[in-house]
């Protein structure tokens, strides 16, 4: 599982290799394979920061060993 593998880093430096910002989500890929995912919240001139919410990090169940080097996003239309 992802945890697994970030533990497996812990003792190395786990990095951030990767960023993207895809349809209000920013996608975050680090050295151990793991990819997460974070909702951008919508700010306007009228936000404060007591109105925003915690971000809630989410890991993708898919992944691989190694680096995640790029992302990239496809759209997809049916």
């Amino acid at each position: 599982s992802a945890d697994d593998i970030i533990r497996q880093h812990k003792a190395a430096c786990l990095r951030i290799t990767a960023l993207m910002v895809c349809k209000d989500l920013l996608w975050v890929g680090t050295s151990a394979g793991v990819i997460l995912t974070i909702p951008i919240p919508r700010i306007t001139s009228t936000t404060t920061r007591g109105s925003l919410a915690s971000p809630v990090v989410t890991g993708l169940v898919y992944g691989h060993t190694g680096h995640v080097r790029f992302l990239t996003g496809v759209e997809i239309t049916s």
